[in-house]
């Protein structure tokens, strides 16, 4: 179990969920492509490093390239960088790219001061645990986001190590032990729905033609329910943003551009879109119904 998944474990990813990992580990998971954020972090963490290295002249970053594993907890962990303090200190550093907007929205807390996602702090806990024991002195936790907008910047954020990182390391030790226990029992965790979507469609993307009745599964009918209300609310609101546009649209007549005060325009300009044939797909369609309809 590495540090970046490890938080999935705990429920606090923002991307993983432990079912996720569960198919990993069993040799289940649906072969998926690098994805853009993760084409993105690998192909800018060399020009995080330049920019640590050009922001913080008085520390000594280096890439270690070791994997840190304690096999007793089957835990692992591959830092991006170590940090050399002037003072003698050292730490590891977890470097992150991050969208402009996306860091404004995530990581900037109501104080304005930078805050980073909760399963980046477990997993630099995680690397500087790991990191201590290898090395046999006290480690510092450090996470780098760089951030891309119309520039890009880098900041050094410190992981505070206090009373409660002990018990991160042995809740995450805790969970690892009865996960790799599912995994070897072939007994999944619990569906996370909002980050199983893709994984569950996958499993069950195959119908089998059989029924199964759900009647007395108040959950199903629960579901069911919001599912339909949400429905409606969605179809109510791009209703209602279609008459938005439509009155906007009138005022403005045939300009393409409409000033509204406090320096704020409006366009609405004509756009083409070029004709395109969709290929052939298949995927399941959720519709009620009425017996005998």
């Amino acid at each position: 179990m590495t540090a970046s998944g490890a938080p999935a474990l705990l429920g606090v990813h923002d991307y993983v969920s432990a079912f996720e990992l569960y198919q990993e580990k069993r040799g289940e998971a649906p072969d998926l492509e690098e994805s853009a954020p993760m084409r993105r972090g690998r192909m800018l963490e060399p020009v995080a490093v330049r920019v640590l290295r050009e922001e913080n002249p008085e520390v000594v970053f280096t890439e270690p390239r070791v994997y840190l594993r304690d096999p007793a907890a089957r835990l692992g962990a591959t830092p991006d960088l170590y940090a050399e303090f002037p003072d003698g200190s050292f730490g590891i550093v977890q470097i992150k790219s991050v969208a402009e907007m996306v860091f404004n929205r995530k990581w900037k807390g109501e104080s304005g001061l930078t805050e980073p996602p909760l399963w980046i702090v477990v997993q630099a806990i995680i690397e500087a645990h790991l990191a201590s024991a290898a090395l046999g002195k006290p480690v510092r936790a450090f996470v780098a986001p760089l951030v891309i907008g119309f520039g890009i910047s880098c900041e050094l954020i410190e992981i505070p190590l206090d009373n409660n990182a002990p018990r991160v390391v042995e809740n995450i030790k805790k969970k690892t032990t009865e996960f790799w226990a599912m995994v070897e029992a072939g007994t999944p965790p619990e569906f996370d729905f909002a980050k199983d979507g893709e994984a569950i469609a996958a499993l069950y993307g195959a119908t089998t033609g059989t029924t199964i009745d759900l009647s007395r599964d108040n959950r199903a009918i629960a579901a069911h329910a919001e599912l339909v209300e949400l429905r409606a609310k969605i179809a109510a609101d791009k209703k209602a943003e279609e008459a938005l546009k439509a009155e906007i649209t009138a005022k403005m007549g045939a300009n393409e551009v409409a000033y509204i005060g406090e320096g704020r325009a409006l366009t609405n300009k004509l756009q083409h879109r070029k004709g395109y044939t969709v290929e052939p797909t298949s995927f399941r369609v959720i519709r009620a119904s009425f017996k005998g309809a």
